[in-house]
């Protein structure tokens, strides 16, 4: 037997409906998007509701799997650079 918390909230809901496309027509969504939240990219926290409800899974576990997501390492000429590189400023 499977133990239930083994899998994120996402991969149950998606089970517990029977398919990613079956979430997916249910949340308003494409099959695609539910895809990429089953391998990692963040849910939108609107749609944490609605997916708890058709998926039979809770808002709270759906947000501590997001909160055990890393968060995004900083990209080079991010907004939050404060100076450009002495090769950028040449």
């Amino acid at each position: 037997m499977n133990d239930p918390n083994s899998k994120s909230a996402i991969q149950r809901a998606v089970e517990n409906v029977g398919s990613q496309s079956q979430l997916a027509a249910k949340v308003g969504v494409t099959q695609g998007r539910v895809w990429q939240w089953c391998n990692g990219e963040r849910i939108p926290a609107h749609r944490f509701q609605i997916i708890a409800e058709v998926g039979g899974v809770t808002v709270a576990d759906l947000l501590a799997d997001e909160m055990t997501k890393s968060i995004p390492s900083k990209k080079k000429n991010d907004v939050f650079d404060s100076a450009p590189s002495k090769k950028e400023a040449a």
